[in-house]
C-alpha cells in the first residue's frame, strides 16, 4: 500500500504525540506536498485525547521505575497501541465528515527509558532509547499505513536519537529572510535555531532541561493536582536560591549530552527538591517557585549563546504546554530583555500540536524513503543521514 502513496505528490498525514509529561495524546492532521524536492506544509487541524488515568499511571510508573517487569512492558506497550489506534480512528472520522481522507498515520510513541550516555554493554559501548505504543495496532485500527520507531535509526548511527524532530522543525518553520529561535516548554525543555534560509547555515538544536515535568510531578505530590494551571501557586512563592543552586548541579548541565529525560529530571529530581525543601521549610508555593526557575534558567543558558551569534533574530517562539505558564513567560521575559518573547502560534500552527506536527511531516519522509540530518551542533561532517522509522502495513483483505 505504502508504495502507492510514494508516488502521490500530496499527502494527508496524522501525526501523533504523547510527550514526556504523559498528560494527552496529541494529534495534528497536515497536507504535506512535495515538488521539485521542494516540501510544503500546511497545518489542518489539531485534536488532543485523554489517557485513560489507569494507563497514564502505568505509564508513568515505567518510565520512573529503575528496573521493570517485561510482562508489564509488553502488555503496556500493546494497551497503549490499541488507545493510540482508538485515537487516529476518532480523528479519522471527524476529517471525514470534513471531507478530508488521511493517507498516512505518524506516531512518535511513549518514550519508557532514553539513555542519551554511552554504557558498556557485551564489550561495546552503546546508547538506547525506547518508544513504545504497538504500531500495528494502530495500523489495524484505521487501515493506514504506519511510519513510527522514529530515533532507532539516528541511534545506529551513533547519535542519541534526540531532539529528533529537528529536521522536520527546520522544514516548517524556515524563513527566507529570517532567523527563528523555537522553545519547546514540554515535559522537557528544548530549543531550535532554525537560521534564514538566504544564509545557509546550520540548524541547531538541543534539550535545556526540564520543561513542565518537575512542577507536574511536585503538583501532582503536594497537592494531589495533575499541574499548576497558569502557574498561579508558584507565582505566589519565591525561588530560594541555595535549593536552586543544589538542583543546577544535576550531571547533565555540566555534560556534553544534546538530550534528557525523566532519567535526570522525574523522580530522582523531585525526591531532592522534596528533601531539600524541607530541609528549609519551603512552602509548597515557594517549592513551585523553585522548581519552575530551574525550567527558566536553563532555558535561558541553552538560548543565550544562539542570542549572541545571530543578533538578526527579532523573536523567541513559545511552543508547548509550558507557554500557557505565567510564571514561565514572565520570568523569560525578565531575563531575555534582548528579544520579544511571543507564541509560536503567530506562525500559524497552534503550539499545542507542533511536535505531532513534525512527526506528521517525519512520517511523510519515512514513507518516501527521504534521509533526515540528525547532527545540529554546528560540527559535525556526517556523510551519511539516517532515514528516519520503521512502516508498518494495515491488514489486507484476503487474496
Amino acid at each position: 500500500m505504502f508504495t502507492n502513496l510514494q508516488k502521490r505528490q500530496t499527502l494527508t498525514v496524522l501525526g501523533i504525540n504523547t510527550g514526556t509529561s504523559i498528560d494527552s495524546i496529541d494529534l495534528a492532521v497536515a497536507r504535506i506536498s512535495r515538488v521539485r524536492g521542494r516540501v510544503s506544509f500546511r497545518f489542518l487541524e489539531g485534536f488532543s485525547r485523554k489517557f485513560p488515568n489507569d494507563l497514564r499511571q502505568t505509564l508513568i510508573a515505567l518510565a520512573e521505575s529503575e528496573s521493570v517487569a517485561l510482562d508489564t512492558l509488553i502488555r503496556t506497550d500493546n494497551v497503549l497501541g490499541h488507545c493510540l489506534g482508538k485515537a487516529a480512528m476518532f480523528v479519522q472520522k471527524r476529517m471525514l465528515l470534513n471531507g478530508v481522507k488521511i493517507d498516512l498515520v505518524a506516531s512518535h510513541g511513549q518514550t519508557i527509558r532514553h539513555t542519551p550516555q554511552f554504557k558498556t554493554l557485551a564489550g561495546k559501548k552503546h546508547r538506547g532509547s525506547l518508544q513504545i505504543g504497538a504500531p500495528g495496532s494502530i495500523a489495524v485500527a484505521t487501515l493506514l499505513p504506519v511510519a513510527a520507531d522514529f530515533r532507532q535509526a539516528d541511534i545506529a548511527l551513533g547519535n542519541e536519537g534526540a531532539p529528533i524532530t529537528v529536521h522536520a522543525m527546520n522544514q516548517i518553520f524556515r524563513s527566507p529572510a529570517h532567523s527563528r529561535l523555537i522553545v519547546n516548554i514540554g515535559g522537557m525543555s528544548n530549543y531550535f535555531y532554525i537560521p534564514a534560509a538566504k544564509g545557509g547555515a546550520s540548524a541547531l538544536a538541543r534539550d535545556c532541561g526540564p520543561g513542565n515535568i518537575l512542577s507536574d510531578s511536585l503538583m501532582q505530590t503536594l497537592e494531589g493536582k495533575r499541574f499548576d494551571r497558569g502557574g498561579k501557586i508558584a507565582l505566589s512563592g519565591s525561588c530560594s536560591k541555595s535549593v536552586l543552586q543544589a538542583l543546577m548541579t544535576s550531571k547533565f548541565f555540566s555534560s556534553r549530552a544534546r538530550s534528557t529525560g525523566r532519567e535526570e529530571f522525574g523522580r530522582i529530581a523531585l525526591q531532592k527538591i522534596t528533601l531539600l525543601g524541607e530541609r528549609d521549610s519551603l512552602s509548597t508555593a515557594d517549592i513551585m517557585a523553585t522548581a519552575a526557575e530551574l525550567t527558566v534558567q536553563a532555558i535561558v543558558a541553552g538560548v543565550k549563546p544562539i542570542l549572541r551569534k545571530d543578533r538578526s533574530i527579532q523573536k523567541l517562539y513559545l511552543t508547548g504546554g509550558g507557554r500557557k505558564n505565567n510564571l514561565f513567560v514572565t520570568r523569560l521575559r525578565e531575563s531575555l530583555t534582548e528579544i520579544e518573547i511571543v507564541l509560536v502560534d503567530e506562525l500559524g500552527i497552534d503550539g499545542d500540536y507542533v511536535e505531532a506536527c513534525a512527526f506528521a511531516l517525519m512520517g511523510e519522509m519515512t514513507i518516501r524513503g527521504i534521509a533526515s540530518p540528525t547532527l545540529f551542533d554546528g560540527k559535525s561532517k556526517r556523510r551519511q543521514f539516517p532515514v528516519l522509522g520503521s512502516i508498518f502495513q494495515p491488514p489486507l483483505k484476503k487474496v
